[in-house]
């Protein structure tokens, strides 16, 4: 098309030569062909100006067609990265600022009225995160980053488990909620002191955990306890469940040893729904997103040693 628009013009420009000669002749009594060649001018512009046309569409259409690419593509990376929006806020919708006093009676009602928010926040942002995903096959994504003195790690999965229940699944992430999963203390390298300081069956816990990371070399016996200050709550429905679990900012009976400990920030929020396969087996969907916030200032813990650790959280 570029090639014949050229052609076009130098034709254009050698007709206007030809209508200079034409009209010097006219003015000196010679009019052959004039009309001829007005309308072989006025052919030569209507098709420079269709070819013109047909550029500027083609340019259009290869303009959209690199915008529908580009939203694509920003769609895909939201959708390989669900936890961009948490790591520019640095917190999820799952979280909210916890103060404990030292009142028994308080502290427990300000628990029980947190449980629906939380329950009801956390179906939402993970059924959101879950949003465009299939959830019939394996989905994982982490991210760690360290910003103002603390080290983030974040996690999202959708998991498939075949022959369980809902309560059976349900049990096995509370015991991973509450640290009593030996396997992940483990592999993890961590051994747990955990102390309950208050629990309803089926509807909240609120647990403090000490933890120090084992091993042998000098290293490792230099790296600091961490300690955490979480509740946990969790709501069963027909064939489905949510759990979550949230830390204490601020509790005014069990302050956090920041000095000697490194505080770690805990939230998990995590969706189980029930199925049946066509063969009439059963297997429950999980969706899990987990963020954790160690606060590792004003603690001097050497790359190699936060590397080793973090490595063993993803």
């Amino acid at each position: 098309m570029k090639n014949e628009m050229e052609l076009l013009e130098k034709e254009a420009k050698y007709l206007d030569a030809q209508m200079d000669f034409f009209e010097s002749c006219a003015k000196s009594g010679h009019r052959v062909g004039i009309k001829a060649k007005l309308r072989a001018r006025q052919s030569i512009e209507q098709r420079l100006k269709l070819l013109k046309s047909q550029g500027e569409n083609q340019l259009l259409h290869d303009l959209i067609t690199q915008q529908r690419v580009y939203v694509e593509s920003i769609k895909a990376m939201l959708a390989l990265s669900p936890v961009n929006e948490v790591r520019m806020a640095l917190m999820t919708p799952m979280e909210s600022y916890i103060h404990l006093g030292k009142d028994f009676i308080e502290r427990k009602q300000t628990i029980l009225s947190l449980r629906k928010e939380k329950l009801d926040m956390t179906y939402k942002f993970i059924e959101h995160k879950s949003h465009g995903i299939d959830c019939n096959q394996p989905y994982q994504f982490s991210d760690m980053f360290d910003k103002f003195g603390k080290h983030y790690c974040m996690h999202f999965a959708i998991s498939k488990y075949d022959g369980v229940s809902v309560f059976q699944a349900a049990r096995a992430i509370y015991e991973q909620y509450t640290e009593e999963d030996e396997a992940l203390n483990h592999a993890l390298g961590t051994t747990a002191k955990r102390e309950s300081f208050g629990t309803i069956r089926c509807n909240f816990m609120h647990q403090h955990i000490v933890s120090h990371v084992n091993g042998d070399n000098k290293d490792w016996k230099n790296m600091p306890e961490m300690e955490s200050n979480g509740i946990f709550f969790c709501r069963f429905g027909e064939n489905s469940a949510v759990l979550t679990t949230d830390y204490v900012d601020q509790d005014d009976l069990h302050p956090y040893d920041t000095k000697n400990r490194i505080r770690r920030d805990t939230s998990i929020g995590v969706v189980l729904s029930g199925h049946e396969d066509d063969d009439g087996e059963k297997f429950v969907v999980m969706k899990r997103f987990s963020m954790t916030k160690l606060h590792m200032h004003p603690h001097k813990v050497s790359q190699k040693q936060q590397n080793r650790f973090f490595h063993n959280m993803q």
